[in-house]
């Protein structure tokens, strides 16, 4: 086995431990919080920590170039802001939704010129 043959397998098993923990804080969220040592006070923390590190990974990869790379960041992006317009449904949806509706748009046109650099 190569390096990065086993590189690439942590990172397919940190995918799916992370896919785990999200379907976890959905179903279970008390305990999901217990059980990740989170605490509910630092949520505010945790947001402008997520927002700061969502923005220099979009910054990042529009530097770098890649169509691939872009599409499924910005999708990733739409996914979220479609799925925080939910569930800020009797709220403020609009702007989750606005945001996610334009991510959607956005990866649509690099997948579009995937081939390509951006």
């Amino acid at each position: 086995m190569t390096l990065a043959t086993a590189i690439q397998g942590f990172g397919l098993l940190c995918g799916a431990v992370l896919l785990a923990y999200g379907v976890w804080f959905l179903f279970a969220p008390d305990a999901a919080l217990a059980g990740t040592y989170h605490q509910l006070q630092a949520l505010p923390y945790v947001m402008g920590g997520r927002y700061f590190f969502f923005g220099a990974l979009l910054i990042a990869a529009l530097l770098y170039g890649d169509a691939k790379v872009l599409f499924f960041l910005l999708a990733g992006f739409a996914g979220l802001g479609l799925f925080d317009g939910v569930l800020y449904w009797n709220a403020a949806p609009l702007p989750h939704i606005a945001v996610g509706i334009l991510a959607g748009l956005a990866s649509l046109y690099y997948l579009k010129h995937r081939k390509g650099s951006a």
